[in-house]
């Protein structure tokens, strides 16, 4: 499920499982640091929501696609600070990732105010 579709216009690509995929799910538990393997990060992040913040059309469709094979409610992508703002104003997430580059745009400001609203953020 998604929710919000900020900057990038209204294509989108399916959710179609595969090897390379998996493989992407995979390195994305690796990276996000939840022990235990891939099926134990499918079991704690699904039904969780997860803000996504990356200008990179592509980038954010990848890490999209992967949440969503794990049961990931995805608010986003937000392209931009503004973007990410207003889709705030209306959820909540769980979890944010966080690009620290958002076309030239540092988010330190934006990271901060996620943690202080205790929202644990990745940054990628």
């Amino acid at each position: 499920m998604t929710l919000g579709n900020s900057g990038f216009g209204t294509g989108g690509a399916g959710a179609i499982a595969s090897d390379a995929e998996a493989l992407r799910a995979n390195a994305f538990v690796a990276r996000i640091g939840i022990k235990g393997g891939p099926e134990v990060a499918h079991e704690i992040l699904k039904g969780r929501s997860v803000l996504l913040v990356e200008d990179s059309w592509l980038i954010a469709q990848g890490y999209k696609t992967v949440l969503e094979m794990s049961g990931v409610i995805v608010i986003g992508p937000a392209a931009s600070i503004e973007d990410s703002q207003d889709l705030l104003l209306a959820h909540v997430p769980d979890i944010a990732l966080v690009d620290i580059n958002l076309d030239g745009e540092q988010t330190y400001e934006l990271i901060e105010s996620l943690l202080a609203r205790k929202i644990p953020v990745v940054v990628i």
